[in-house]
């Protein structure tokens, strides 16, 4: 890929020689080492700016050959070499993380459809909850639970109340948590209360979970 990339940098610049000439030397083989950089990474990257070096000394840079000898010239090139290794290093830090970022995206996509899958196959009613209580799934046991088609619960917020309960008295409700992000985590005050009545109101602050990671 960088000697295709090169060798048809070298052809565009015989193709225009009499307009270029030769006071811009490297500048057909930018974008050969953009393009094996992009496309192969950092190695093709440095092979196509040694080539390229190569070449602008050999037919571009005077004397004929590889005898460089003006300090402007050295300098031009070293200033070159530098720019396509550069170059080629940011082509491969950019590739490396759009590689993570569809890795990432591929086993969310995985975890997600196996999720649902759980979710559709099981008898138990699954609710799952956002960190502001909205609901982002309701399985199918749920909906027989409850008697609520999922598209018509979806995007709505779980609220929990009780109409027979003492002063002070306290419900315990086990819940089945899972979270991919540890901590502790407290919902709205307007989300968790105690059913009332006109003789006796006692609102609750919200309800507070701790999610500890596993292992």
């Amino acid at each position: 890929m960088a000697i295709v990339a090169t060798a048809a940098a070298l052809l565009c610049r015989y193709a225009l020689g009499q307009s270029l000439g030769l006071s811009v030397p490297y500048l057909q083989f930018y974008p050969a080492i953009f393009f094996a950089a992009w496309f192969g990474g950092f190695g093709p990257g440095v092979v196509a700016t040694a080539l390229a070096a190569v070449a602008a000394m050999y037919f571009f840079l005077p004397p004929a050959g590889f005898g460089v000898s003006d300090p402007a010239d050295l300098i031009s090139l070293a200033v070159f070499v530098a720019t396509g290794l550069f170059v080629s290093w940011l082509n491969e830090r950019v590739r490396l993380a759009e590689n993570a970022q569809r890795t990432m995206t591929e086993m969310a996509t995985a975890r997600a459809e196996r999720l649902d899958a759980i979710l559709n196959t099981t008898a138990d009613g699954i609710i799952v909850i956002d960190a502001r209580g909205t609901i982002e799934a309701f399985n199918r046991g749920a909906q027989a639970l409850f008697g609520y088609p999922e598209a018509e619960v979806m995007g709505r917020n779980v609220v929990l109340y009780w109409r027979a309960m003492q002063p002070e008295a306290r419900i315990t409700l086990p819940l089945s948590l899972v979270a991919a992000i540890p901590g502790t985590y407290t919902g709205p005050a307007s989300r968790a209360y105690l059913y009332y009545t006109a003789e006796h109101k006692q609102w609750v602050d919200g309800l507070k979970v701790e999610i500890k990671p596993v292992g």
